[in-house]
């Protein structure tokens, strides 16, 4: 696997990771702590979707296509 497929299984990961915590939270802890975790799922995939705008991965792989 490339380094920008990588990058993708990351992001989903994490944001999925957030949104289990979140639930959990809602439904266990606090449901404001649930709301506040959850709102990280978004953030983190925009900045998911930032980080590989790149044509190719350039922005992850740090090289650049000329």
């Amino acid at each position: 696997m490339n380094r920008y497929r990588n990058g993708i299984y990351l992001i989903l990961l994490m944001a999925a990771c957030s949104l289990a915590l979140s639930v959990y939270l809602w439904i266990y802890v606090d449901s404001e702590k649930g709301i506040f975790v959850g709102l990280w799922v978004p953030s983190i995939l925009a900045f998911g979707s930032l980080v590989l705008s790149g044509r190719n991965g350039v922005i992850l792989s740090g090289k650049s296509k000329s």
